[in-house]
Parts: C-alpha cells; structure tokens; sequence
C-alpha cells in the first residue's frame, strides 16, 4: 500500500502529543486544530496507543478509518464534527437524549456544552437533557452577550 497524507483532526480543547513512528519526532495537535500524517503513521500510533479508537482525535479518511476499523453505521457523538454535534442538538430531542445518556467522557461532555453555547434558540428542554448529562448550571450553557 502506498502511504498518502491523511488529515488528523483534535476536535477538544486540550492539546494532544503524538510521538511518530522512527521514535525521534515528536508532534502536537492543537485544541481544535490538524495536521496531516502519513496514513503509515497512522496505522503505527493506531498500534501502539488507542487515540483514534477512542476518538481523541479523528481520521478524516473513510478509506482509513475502514483500515482501523473505526468505521461504523451508528456514529456515536465521540466520533462526531462540530457541525454533527450542532445538527444532532437542533434535531429530534429523543434521539439527542439517547445519544447524550452514554457519554461518560468528560472531554466530550464539555465539547457538547461548547457546541451548544453556540446555538441561540436552542430548546429549554434540550437544555435541560445537556443540563443533566453535563452537571453544568443553565447559566453556564447560555452565551454571554
């Protein structure tokens, strides 16, 4: 197989460190940020390490995602953009209730609060589900204007 460039995307606030293949260099992801890696590289940090699988940071390569096996029907909100998040809180509130009562990550939790400070008309009672899932207080899911 050939290796081509593949986009990494840190869809968090937190950095992520990444130590490549030849063990010498090492490479950070910035908060909300990408890079692009040899899908080799992947294959190997993949091996070693489970980030990808536990959706730290995400493969934005169906072809490769297939490889690692971390392709699915059913996306859960750990592997979900910014843009799916904010589409799943302004659709149907059964189906974000169900996705939102698995997520016991703390990262993905406070993505989801991030996304949804984003929204102005977001429902009260979707507010109330992201209220009960994060522990956050209404008055931390409003913007301030």
């Amino acid at each position: 197989m050939q290796s081509k460039k593949v986009k990494v995307i840190n869809p968090y606030r937190s950095a992520v460190g990444l130590r490549l293949m030849d063990g010498m260099r090492e490479v950070l992801v910035h908060p909300k940020g990408f890079i692009m890696l040899d899908s080799e590289e992947i294959f190997y940090i993949n091996n070693m390490s489970g980030i990808f699988s536990k959706r730290k940071l995400l493969v934005e390569d169906d072809e490769v995602n297939t490889e690692l096996g971390l392709l699915s029907d059913e996306v859960d909100v750990t592997g979900m953009t910014d843009e799916q998040i904010e589409k799943m809180l302004k659709g149907n509130i059964m189906t974000m209730k169900k996705q939102l009562s698995g997520i016991t990550d703390k990262q993905v939790i406070d993505r989801v609060v991030e996304v949804a400070k984003q929204i102005n008309d977001l429902a009260a009672g979707k507010l109330k589900i992201i209220q009960e899932v994060s522990g956050y207080d209404f008055e931390q899911l409003i913007p301030n204007d």
